[in-house]
């Protein structure tokens, strides 16, 4: 009887868009996602170094993925990287984008919130397959350990709905 793995691997991840029933739209050959949070320092007058060390924000989630180019799912398809094209970009709503493992479907390895494409770019080379590369900005991002969203007393990303 097979068991689900423990460890994650790149090419063992699922990338779809939608939050209750995702669209999936491939298997990336490299996906991968960062959070920053913002770190200042504090200095008190007559001190040579900082007192402390704050967090004072958290930058946009950044993402980018890269996949073989299939025909009939190319960057501008719901299948495919949901890049808006130029007449939709004032009115292109933020998508809910899922990476799960290609095994379990239901294990959701990150949520990102409110994100929007950031364009595209396709890689053809000789006796290869054609790759397209797609840059994702995202406001927040959830993973396995559960929600991570603003605290409820701040003026944050629940209250903007």
């Amino acid at each position: 009887m097979p068991t689900n793995p423990k460890v994650m691997s790149g090419a063992r991840a699922k990338v779809g868009f939608g939050s209750a029933d995702p669209t999936y739209v491939g298997i990336y050959n490299n996906f991968s996602y960062g959070v920053v949070y913002d770190l200042t320092p504090t200095f008190i007058l007559g001190r040579l170094t900082a007192a402390s060390l704050d967090y004072t924000a958290v930058e946009p989630v950044s993402a980018s993925g890269n996949a073989y180019r299939v025909l009939k799912h190319g960057p501008h398809e719901v299948k495919g990287g949901q890049v808006p094209r130029l007449k939709d970009l004032l009115t292109f709503d933020a998508l809910t984008m899922v990476v799960v493992d290609r095994l379990n479907p239901n294990l959701i390895f990150a949520k990102l919130k409110e994100v929007k494409p950031g364009g595209y770019n396709t890689s053809l080379t000789a006796r290869q397959l054609e790759e397209m590369t797609i840059p994702y900005t995202g406001l927040l991002v959830d993973d396995e350990g559960g929600v991570n969203s603003e605290p409820a007393d701040s003026l944050g990303f629940d209250d903007l709905q």
